[in-house]
């Protein structure tokens, strides 16, 4: 765990000035920590602000404590790190298992975490951390106890994960490894974090309890306040509900007085002997207005340059006028004479490295044959030169596949990187990525998909369409099987991009459409079945569907097809295309299909008011079910048949007044929808869960499913069904407080609405007048119940007309 260093120059010493109140909040959360305290905290600040000097001084502060604290850093990645599940935590693993280098006292931990990992958490082998390198590390005998390796000699490890059971495991880990030694965590650069590495960071922080951990994490506020592909930045919504359970958990380095950034230009020039008199210093604070980085480049500059120098005692002097007026005016023209200034050789490393940083580092070996250069020369070039003398780029890791040994760089300042990478013309970017990828590819042979999000980003930038392609598929797989849904839809998005670039062919049109029924269960489930680009996205899979009709995915096209019209309320529609895809499943023999299909039947009819019908199909959906693959019909599907079942189930029970069967049905169905692992399934079985109980006049029990619910949604960026569970908690609300009450179901039912469609607004008619009711707004409440009946007519939306009726009954008594 090598710490990472802002600057090696001699001015770097007083990188903490100006920085007292910053140093004194994060001695006190180390102290907090140390005293078995969880802490979170966030350094907020812009590029060269001074967040890396200030995580650094954590970092060495921890290790000279006593006890020392173990510490694990994960970066995220400006090139792919959106779309990269979990990266900055797979790197925290790494570290935490010893799959990194590491300081040598940390063995223990290492064996410890290891330890932890097979008793509690080995379902995060492979998702996490390669499999077969920490069965090598930590032995055959201990792998077969641990149950990683079977009787015959074969590895058991699993291959797929859901978000649920990721997030409880590693938040288990954590807790059993700060047992060991207190410890901390830093997430750096979270503006590029991928949505699922932050949902999991405010897991972490919100269920992290009496253990001795520190959560740190840095960002750049602008970057966030930017959104992310015109949406809100997944950050955004985490930094608020942490600021709301935890207070001020932001330390923002932008925000300092005249009088702090004087003191911090003082203290840089102060940490060596030096005779520099105020009038220089006030230029330098002029020029520079205290920025960090700027500041200790731009001395570092003056320095080189000849203006400064140290006379006979040491000591460093103004050595000749510096005329302010020739300097480069901002920070990348610092930094363009810096890498002016370099040896030929050094600087052509660099530029071949900004190229190959397509995470966050890059490798050492691949600039070596880029460079047509002796791998030991780069080595010792990047070591002795550019890490130490020059402070350009930092050592990241070494580890060894095979029988190489691969050292890991990364730039000591993102500014240095961008500055290199802007200055290659479109051809070079083009060709140099490619032959990046290219050697990856033989590096990584037979384990690539390790490192597909990497290669998916070089083919990309080199404009090899059918490779990125290639391995953009395969990060989307990846990515739905882990519910990472936010990154799903980013390689989803530009996989559909990038295949009309191919030429036409038959199996382009089926790549096509199958990438549109991937592509379309993200939007679903982030933007709502109303979400606006699906009715051209699915006009299209219709045209393609045309030249194949029998191929195993018509049906999953069908399926999704019949959810668009059921969420708009197409009911005939939606039962017509519910036959057409079992017609299909049955003609194709797709069990998975036909599971479907039965489901979407019972569904339709279940809300056009047919129970018997919806009954009928739901118990031939339950013989079915033990049959399929419950992970392959998750992937196809989206959602779990079972759930959508029980909500059938426990509903209709609720309607034919069979109360204690609805209750017992729920709660002895809820630990086989936990078992899944799958947050939207889960979803809809806490909205099945939230309407039982207030159909069974349960107030209490309403509001804390309805409660969960909307904590789960938030986490994981469901809108349609937040929205239904902001319409319960509405509901229940309004008992004790009558008029929030109502503005909780409008704004619920607002949401659902413009996100998934108009079903079930007879039910939100029920829950909207029942308290416009308890408000004495009688007359209100009998608009509301009219414009519920003549909906329900007009749309076919029966199944809840006998609680409208006991309404309008309710209403004349």
């Amino acid at each position: 765990m090598t710490t990472p260093t802002a600057d090696v120059s001699a001015f770097a010493a007083g990188s903490f000035a100006g920085r007292t109140r910053e140093l004194a909040r994060l001695q006190e959360a180390l102290d907090d920590t140390r005293a078995g305290k969880p802490r979170v905290l966030l350094l907020a600040g812009e590029a060269g602000s001074g967040k890396s000097t200030l995580l650094a001084e954590v970092f060495r502060r921890a290790e000279t404590s006593t006890p020392p604290f173990a510490w694990a850093m994960g970066e995220c990645s400006s090139a792919t790190g959106a779309g990269d599940a979990y990266l900055p935590f797979r790197d925290i693993l790494k570290v935490l298992t010893g799959d990194a280098e590491n300081k040598p006292d940390t063995s223990n931990l290492f064996s410890a975490a290891r330890t932890v990992l097979a008793n509690i958490a080995p379902e995060l082998i492979n998702i996490f951390i390669p499999g077969s390198k920490l069965v090598a590390d930590a032995g055959m005998a201990f792998a077969r106890e641990a149950g990683w390796i079977s009787k015959d000699g074969k590895p058991k490890l699993p291959a797929e994960l859901d978000q649920e059971k990721i997030f409880r495991q590693y938040t288990e880990v954590l807790q059993a490894v700060a047992q060991e030694r207190p410890l901390i965590l830093a997430l750096d650069d979270l503006q590029w974090s991928d949505a699922s590495s932050i949902a999991l960071f405010f897991h972490i922080a919100r269920q992290i309890k009496q253990a001795k951990l520190l959560l740190i994490g840095t960002f750049r506020p602008n970057d966030v306040a930017m959104g992310r592909g015109g949406d809100r930045h997944p950050l955004e919504q985490v930094l608020f509900e942490l600021q709301r359970y935890f207070g001020d958990v932001v330390i923002d380095l932008g925000k300092s007085t005249s009088d702090e950034r004087q003191a911090f230009v003082d203290q840089i020039i102060d940490s060596e002997s030096n005779l520099i008199d105020d009038s220089f210093r006030a230029a330098l604070l002029r020029h520079t207005d205290g920025h960090p980085l700027f500041t200790v480049e731009l001395l570092r500059d003056l320095r080189e340059r000849g203006c400064l120098a140290r006379d006979e005692d040491g000591a460093w002097v103004v050595e000749r006028e510096v005329s302010w007026s020739d300097l480069p005016p901002r920070i990348e023209g610092v930094i363009g004479e810096r890498i002016g200034r370099l040896e030929n050789e050094l600087r052509e490393i660099l530029t071949v490295a900004s190229v190959g940083a397509g995470r966050s580092d890059f490798l050492a070996q691949i600039v070596a044959q880029i460079q047509n250069v002796d791998e030991r020369r780069v080595l010792k070039l990047l070591s002795a030169d550019l890490t130490k003398r020059h402070g350009l780029v930092l050592e990241s890791a070494v580890h060894r596949r095979g029988r190489r040994v691969l050292a890991h760089y990364r730039f000591a300042h993102a500014l240095v990187q961008r500055y290199l990478y802007g200055s290659l013309s479109d051809a070079e970017k083009m060709l140099m990525h490619g032959d990046v990828a290219a050697m990856l590819e033989e590096m990584y042979e037979g384990d690539t998909d390790q490192i597909a999000t990497d290669l998916a980003y070089h083919y990309d930038q080199a404009s090899d369409a059918e490779n990125a392609l290639r391995y953009l598929e395969t990060v989307l797989d990846q990515s739905l099987r882990v519910s990472g849904y936010r990154e799903a839809l980013v390689h989803a998005t530009r996989a559909l991009e990038l295949i009309d670039l191919l030429p036409d062919s038959p199996e382009r049109a089926k790549r096509e459409f199958t990438l549109i029924l991937r592509w379309s269960t993200p939007i679903k489930v982030l933007h709502g079945w109303a979400a606006p680009d699906l009715k051209p996205r699915y006009d299209r899979a219709r045209e393609l569907t045309r030249q194949f009709p029998d191929c195993p995915e018509s049906t999953q096209f069908l399926f999704a097809l019949w959810t668009y019209y059921l969420v708009r309320c197409e009911l005939p529609e939606s039962r017509q295309t519910a036959a057409q895809c079992l017609d299909a499943a049955q003609r194709i023999g797709s069990t998975e299909g036909v599971l479907a299909a039965l489901t979407s039947i019972a569904n339709s009819a279940f809300w056009s008011g047919d129970l018997a019908c919806c009954a009928k199909h739901t118990r031939e959906a339950i013989e079915l079910y033990p049959t399929v693959d419950t992970a392959t019909h998750l992937l196809q599907y989206g959602m779990d048949t079972n759930v959508i079942v029980n909500q059938f189930d426990v509903w209709t029970a609720c309607l034919e007044n069979r109360f204690d069967d609805a209750r017992e049905t729920w709660i002895a169905f809820m630990p086989q929808v936990e078992a899944l692992n799958h947050p939207f399934s889960l979803a809809i079985a806490l909205n099945t869960g939230a309407w039982m109980y207030q159909m069974t006049g349960d107030v209490a029990k309403t509001r804390e499913t309805a409660e969960k619910l909307v904590s789960l949604t938030t986490t994981h960026g469901f809108p349609s069904y937040k929205g239904l569970g902001v319409m319960m908690r509405g509901w229940a609300m309004s008992f004790e407080d009558v008029s929030a009450g109502i503005k909780e179901i409008e704004a619920g039912f607002e949401r659902w609405f413009t996100t998934a469609g108009p079903l079930i607004t007879t039910y939100y008619a029920i829950l909207y007048s029942d308290a416009l009711l308890r408000a004495g707004r009688r007359q209100e409440a009998a608009s509301v119940v009219d414009w519920a009946f003549a909906f329900a007519e007009g749309k076919g939306e029966r199944v809840f007309m006998p609680l409208l009726e006991k309404t309008r009954l309710a209403m004349t008594t």
